[in-house]
Order: C-alpha cells, then structure tokens, then sequence
C-alpha cells in the first residue's frame, strides 16, 4: 500500500503549470471516481460531495478560485496585483 498523496500536491499535479482549468476535470484527478467512490456518494451535512467540501478548502489555500456554474465550471490562478 502506498502512502497517500496530499490534496494540495495533488491538485498541483493535476494543474500541471496551467493557469485556467476545468474544475471537474481537476477534481476527478484529485478524486478517482473508481479508487475514492465514497467521496463522490456522501454529501458532506446535506451539501455537496464531501470531496467538493475538501476541494474547494485546498484550491483556496493554493491561491485558486473557481467560477461557472455546472458543467462549465473553471479554476483560475488568483494573479498577483501589479505595482
């Protein structure tokens, strides 16, 4: 058994340098449907997924946010502000 990767470094990974990318494209990265089928089926306190809870957490450390609704949801990199 392999040690678990942490969310951040796996959202990293999945980012691989970008900018802008699909939120559920990163997030089925993050969350295999076939190895993490629980985090998918559980909502988290009647809300979404629980993996969606621990998600966005981890995106917001990272200095992402996410914008769209559905399908055409994206995450962008928060820029730095120009001086």
């Amino acid at each position: 058994m392999s040690a678990a990767v942490p969310l951040q470094d796996r959202i990293v990974a999945a980012m691989n340098g970008r900018t802008r990318a699909p939120y559920w494209e990163v997030l089925e990265i993050c969350f295999p449907k076939t190895e993490d089928s629980n985090a998918w089926n559980y909502s988290s306190n009647g809300g979404p997924a629980g993996c969606q809870m621990a998600f966005g957490k981890a995106l917001r450390k990272l200095g992402f946010y996410h914008m769209g609704r559905g399908s055409q949801r994206q995450i962008h990199k928060v820029q730095a502000a120009a001086k």
